[in-house]
């Protein structure tokens, strides 16, 4: 069975060559467009891995994350920025049990990631 990641942004160029890119490296990709959207993906079916965009309009990728742990969802989930700044203090804390900065993230980057999905055959 393949690994099943859930791409969440509000940029369709950006969900794109995140499907192109993990498509190749053998990963099943679901979309969603907005946290709302996300939310109904995950209460609907299970993923080993959750790609949150950080600037979302309506609910950004902390509070996505934050409402998917009062759901009960236990996906691990990485928090992706284009902005070069990192968050900080409880908003990633309560939720994260890891988080860096990184400039782009990359399919050896996500291999190399602390638990991220690895493609089992």
């Amino acid at each position: 069975m393949s690994t099943k990641i859930l791409i969440v942004d509000d940029e369709t160029n950006v969900r794109l060559n995140y499907r192109i890119t993990l498509e190749t490296e053998g990963y099943q990709i679901f979309e969603a467009v907005s946290a709302a959207g996300a939310l109904e993906e995950l209460i609907g079916r299970s993923f080993d891995l959750a790609i949150l965009d950080m600037r979302m309009p309506e609910m950004d990728g902390l509070e996505l994350l934050a409402k998917m742990r009062s759901f009960g969802i236990t996906v691990p989930a990485m928090i992706v920025t284009a902005i070069a700044s990192s968050p900080s203090g409880p908003s990633v804390g309560a939720n994260a049990a890891n988080w860096r900065l990184t400039p782009r993230s990359t399919p050896a980057a996500l291999r190399k990631s602390e638990g991220s999905p690895r493609k089992t055959r």
